[in-house]
């Protein structure tokens, strides 16, 4: 039962995880990675499906606008019940508080429960830039990306600007 009260019967599990490695001139290689899967009673809500896209996951694509969509009627993207991504970054710094970014993201959401199976896969590189600002102690992620395989033609818009704030520099 979800929520106090609540009538949505659902299961998530969700491994996370990510590493880092320090080499020489300060620079940094990083992985990070996801694999979840959501289950329940009946049909999976909307609110409770999984997505990609967007300036966490996958940058080369707009913020949730990876997963299955609704081809017959509306064209968007309804969510899955599976997903899968990894990302690698690598950084330099260009003075103290920028560091510049290249990176490769790769990803499936699948419709099925419990489906890890990878038969589409979306990935895409970009460059960007890691800012730390004097008022926030954690990095502003200026990133530009660009599809290289994108199995739906709706979610391929080109190239993606994006920004956020990050966790790790």
């Amino acid at each position: 039962m979800a929520g106090l009260g609540g009538d949505v019967d659902t299961l998530t599990f969700s491994a996370q995880g990510s590493s880092y490695w320090n080499f020489k001139y300060d620079t940094i290689f990083s992985l990070n990675g996801e694999l979840a899967f959501v289950d329940g009673s009946g049909d999976i809500p909307v609110f409770e499906r999984m997505f990609l896209g967007g300036p966490r996951t996958l940058r080369g694509f707009e913020f949730r606008d990876v997963g299955p969509r609704d081809s017959g009627y509306t064209e968007d993207v309804y969510g899955g019940a599976s997903l899968g991504y990894l990302s690698a970054e690598f950084t330099i710094p260009i003075v103290d508080t920028v560091r510049g970014a290249i990176y490769a993201d790769a990803g499936f959401v699948n419709e099925g429960k419990w489906d890890p199976a990878p038969d589409d896969i979306y990935s895409d590189v970009g460059v960007g830039l890691r800012i730390i600002l004097p008022i926030s102690p954690v990095p502003l992620a200026l990133d530009y990306a660009i599809p290289v395989s994108s199995p739906d033609n709706e979610a391929d818009q080109g190239g993606q600007f994006n920004f956020s704030l990050q966790t790790a520099f």
